[in-house]
């Protein structure tokens, strides 16, 4: 019986404090909170959303959500892709 490699875990990188990363699991109403948190309450003039894949619907909500409540905002939308190349390390030698 041959056994599978096992996939290598990335280091996560740190969010900004004005960033929000959108997942799929997450909840909009969560995210809008935490969006208005960091307009209203903190220093910060901007707002940064990031999502891939299937959460890209959700923060296209978000971004929405807050422009209307919010009013008088700029939006200024970046696209880029991104290569995810996975590394798998044996479990048995050789």
């Amino acid at each position: 019986m041959v056994e599978a490699n096992s996939q290598v875990q990335k280091e996560k990188e740190e969010t900004a404090e004005n960033e929000i990363r959108v997942a799929v699991a997450g909840k909009v109403s969560s995210y809008l909170g935490y969006a208005f948190r960091i307009l209203n309450k903190s220093e910060h003039r901007s707002l940064t959303i990031r999502a891939t894949g299937n959460a890209i619907v959700k923060a296209l909500i978000l971004i929405e959500l807050v422009k209307r409540r919010i009013g008088d905002l700029h939006q200024l939308n970046t696209i880029h892709s991104m290569t995810i190349e996975d590394e798998y390390k044996p479990k048995v030698e050789g």
